[in-house]
């Protein structure tokens, strides 16, 4: 009978705030285009990659174990950024949830920013996940322009060194609210394309379910224990256009669990994070992933395990 009780109460909870969640779907938060501007401190950049967090709030053993093993990963080296890459709440208390990982974050006083995943918005439109969002030091993150179904997320981060432009992170929403598809619409392939013509400089690209040309990985380095690729459900371009710009070098997603497989594509590398929150199924070690651009600009990446961080 208690089961039967904590199980309704749950469901009472999850249809109220998914009510709430429809009260602001006219409003504006998109805001300009304009990149985000980092001065470097170091001659290489390092990030570090944290996904699927799961933030539920009525897991909170869990919650807790994923807070703490965010403070390890982020505290074993002095990155450049940290980027969540979706699926951080997962829950009808996805308000509570979001404003105690902001703060969380703020607390690491380390550069961060986030993609949105397709669970993020289950139980709260982006507006009132954005409105979360304030009093922050060291986010580093804009909805972006107003693109047609484009979703809340699309965005530049272009980092300087010795005031010249080094290397430019685009970060992506790969999954839009809208009409429930999960797939970059062409809206948001033309707005890359718009801005990586005008690159003089390499990048890197952020979202969070894995392109199309991840399916069917031969030669691949890491683990692959999905039964299959969850990868987006339709290709609208994107990856074409990474290959003919020839300026993006690798793309890091989230989304599957049991993957933190890397493998080269026509010439760009692909790669999952490692799974990171402990509400997400699944047993692997939870991590994160360690992306590096020497100062020649050749890209490297490992996967960083909690056993491993210092």
């Amino acid at each position: 009978m208690k089961k039967i009780m904590i199980f309704a109460l749950v469901s009472l909870l999850s249809l109220l705030f998914a009510c709430q969640g429809n009260t602001l779907s006219t409003v504006s938060i998109y805001s300009d285009d304009e990149p985000i501007v980092v001065s470097m401190s170091n001659d290489h950049l390092k990030i570090l990659q944290l996904t699927d967090l799961h933030m539920s709030g009525f897991g909170f053993i869990n919650d807790n174990k994923t807070l703490k093993v965010i403070s390890k990963l982020v505290q074993s080296d002095d990155f450049d950024l940290v980027v969540l890459t979706g699926d951080m709440v997962v829950t009808a208390l996805a308000i509570n949830q979001m404003k105690r990982l902001v703060a969380h974050m703020e607390s690491l006083e380390t550069p961060w920013t986030f993609t949105l995943g397709n669970h993020d918005t289950d139980y709260a439109e982006y507006e009132e996940l954005v409105a979360c969002l304030t009093d922050t030091e060291y986010l580093l993150f804009k909805t972006g322009p107003d693109l047609t179904q484009g979703g809340c997320g699309n965005f530049r981060i272009h980092f300087e060194r010795d005031g010249s432009l080094f290397y430019v992170a685009y970060f992506l929403e790969s999954q839009t609210k809208e009409d429930d598809l999960d797939h970059l619409r062409e809206s948001q392939v033309d707005w890359y394309i718009g801005h990586v013509e005008e690159d003089a400089v390499d990048s890197i690209m952020f979202m969070h379910i894995p392109l199309r040309q991840f399916i069917d990985p031969t030669d691949y380095v890491g683990v692959y224990l999905e039964d299959k690729v969850y990868a987006q459900d339709e290709d609208t371009g994107m990856f074409d256009a990474i290959v003919e710009n020839a300026k993006t070098k690798g793309v890091f997603v989230g989304h599957d669990h049991l993957n933190d497989f890397s493998v080269i594509v026509d010439g760009i590398y692909l790669a999952y994070g490692r799974i990171t929150g402990f509400n997400a199924y699944g047993s692997l070690e939870r991590g994160g992933r360690v992306i590096e651009i020497d100062p020649s600009g050749t890209l490297s990446s490992t996967i960083l395990l909690e056993s491993d961080a210092e």
